[in-house]
């Protein structure tokens, strides 16, 4: 009976392990995006072309998943931060600068949005990995929206298609969470990056929604 507790406190003690060093990863990426966003703005460098950006974003997050336990994958998951970061960074710059209660209302919203799905997913009984076969086809009927109204340009649109992103994101967080407390994900490196970006995304969402003007 005794090996068998010290068995399962060993496999307990490394979920925590992972959970811990996610959200330490989540935060330099916070960090990373944070400072390469400020160092745009500051510098007034040119934006990025969205094909440029997807194409570099996803590279990035293909890289992350093939070395999701080396360094490799630490820094690449740093610099697909840092590529967000400086993508928004501009963007954030011009709403406190226009409407600075917009950007303090969509970091309250995150908090609250994410403090809900991380509680939700460590306390609820229900296998959130279900969810994946769902996922996978919203992901790509979301990217689908997201490239047509590039050309399309409507800003209702834009922004539904946003909520559309922002709902997905938090379940893809719950379910990362959910799969770190049960043993399926044992790479710190990729779940951050996972619930860094699901984070960003709902962020952007709150930030568009009180900013507009609509």
């Amino acid at each position: 009976m005794s090996v068998v507790s010290t068995a399962s406190q060993g496999v307990i003690q490394e979920q925590n392990k992972v959970l811990k060093n996610t959200f330490f990863m989540v935060g330099l990426q916070f960090a990373t995006a944070a400072a390469v966003g400020v160092a745009a703005t500051l510098l007034a460098l040119p934006p990025v072309h969205w094909i440029i950006f997807l194409a570099g974003f996803y590279g990035l997050s293909f890289m992350v998943e093939k070395n999701r336990y080396n360094m490799t994958g630490f820094f690449c998951a740093l610099a697909a931060a840092g590529l967000l970061g400086y993508a928004s960074g501009p963007i954030i710059s011009m709403y406190l600068a226009v409407k600075p209660d917009a950007v303090f209302m969509a970091l309250a919203m995150t908090g609250l949005s994410m403090f809900g799905l991380s509680l939700y997913a460590t306390t609820t009984k229900k296998d959130l990995n279900l969810l994946g076969g769902a996922m996978s086809i919203a992901f790509w009927v979301l990217l689908g929206g997201v490239v047509l109204n590039i050309f399309m340009g409507s800003s209702l649109i834009s922004l539904m298609i946003s909520g559309g992103i922002a709902i997905f994101s938090g379940l893809a967080i719950m379910m990362t969470i959910q799969a770190i407390i049960r043993g399926g994900e044992t790479s710190y490196v990729s779940a951050s990056l996972t619930i860094f970006v699901g984070i960003y995304n709902i962020f952007m969402f709150f930030l568009r929604f009180f900013g507009s003007d609509d």
